[in-house]
C-alpha cells in the first residue's frame, strides 16, 4: 500500500475523483476523513512524554533520508519518528524528539557541507517559519570565501559551550545552596541542643540546692 500526503484540500479531492474513475480490481483507494488526519498528526499532550518534542525542518533537499535527518539532529535529541514530505525542488521533515537535557532547539542545523536547513517547533508551523524568514543576523568581516555552514557550526558550538558554563555555573550555585542550608539547619540544632541541656543544667542545681536546703534545715532546727 502506498500513502499519499496532500498539502492542501483541493488537491486531496482532484486526486480522489481522478483514481476513483480510473479504478480497477486489483487497487483502490481508501481516503483518510481529515478529522482522523488530524486526530493522528495531533500530539497527544496528555499521554506524550514531557520530554518529546515535535519539529520541523524546512528547505531540505529532495532526496534525503532518514539516516541524513538523524545524524543532523542528534545534537537536539534522539528522533524517536520521522516523517519526511517531498516536493518537485525540496522536502520537510516532521520528527518527534526525545530531548533529554533541555535546551533551547536552534533555528538552523547544518544538512551536509553546503546546506543550512531551518527548524520551526511543533508541527506544519507555517507563520512561525515565515516569522523567522523576516529576521536578518549579519556578520562582518568574514575571510573571502567563507562557508556558512562552517560559520553557524562555529557560532553554534560557541553557544553550546557557554550554555554548558552557564548549566555548570547554576548547578555549583545550587549544591552550595544545599549546603549553606544543610550547615544552617545543623548549626539551629546544635544550638536548640545547647539550649536544652544548659536548661537540663540549671533545672538540676536548683534540684540539688533544693535538697541541700532540705536537708540543711533540720541540723539548724537541732542546733
Amino acid at each position: 500500500w502506498i500513502e499519499v500526503t496532500f498539502d492542501c484540500e483541493a488537491g486531496r479531492k482532484e486526486a480522489i475523483d481522478k483514481i476513483e474513475k480510473k479504478s480497477r480490481d486489483w487497487f483502490r483507494m481508501i481516503p483518510e476523513e481529515k478529522e482522523e488526519e488530524e486526530e493522528k498528526r495531533r500530539p497527544n499532550g496528555d499521554n506524550e512524554d514531557e520530554n518529546l518534542k515535535y519539529i520541523i525542518l524546512w528547505d531540505l533537499p529532495k532526496d534525503i533520508n532518514q539516516q541524513e535527518i538523524q545524524y543532523a539532529c542528534k545534537k537536539i535529541g534522539t528522533v524517536e519518528n520521522i516523517q519526511i514530505k517531498r516536493s518537485f525542488t525540496k522536502a520537510r521533515a516532521i520528527l518527534k524528539i526525545n530531548r533529554e537535557r533541555e535546551a533551547e532547539v536552534p533555528w538552523t542545523i547544518p544538512i551536509g557541507d553546503e546546506k543550512l536547513a531551518r527548524i520551526t517547533e511543533s508541527i506544519e508551523d507555517f507563520d512561525e517559519r515565515n516569522r523567522r524568514s523576516k529576521i536578518i543576523a549579519r556578520l562582518r568581516s568574514l575571510p573571502k570565501g567563507a562557508s556558512e555552514v562552517l560559520e553557524w557550526k562555529t557560532q553554534y558550538n560557541s553557544d553550546r559551550d557557554n550554555q554548558d558554563r552557564s548549566e555548570r555555573s547554576q548547578s555549583r550555585e545550587k549544591e552550595e545552596r544545599v549546603i549553606d542550608t544543610k550547615r544552617k539547619r545543623e548549626e539551629e540544632e546544635f544550638s536548640e541542643k545547647s539550649e536544652y541541656e544548659e536548661s537540663e543544667a540549671k533545672e538540676l542545681n536548683e534540684t540539688l540546692k533544693q535538697d541541700e536546703e532540705s536537708l540543711d534545715a533540720p541540723e539548724r532546727r537541732h542546733c
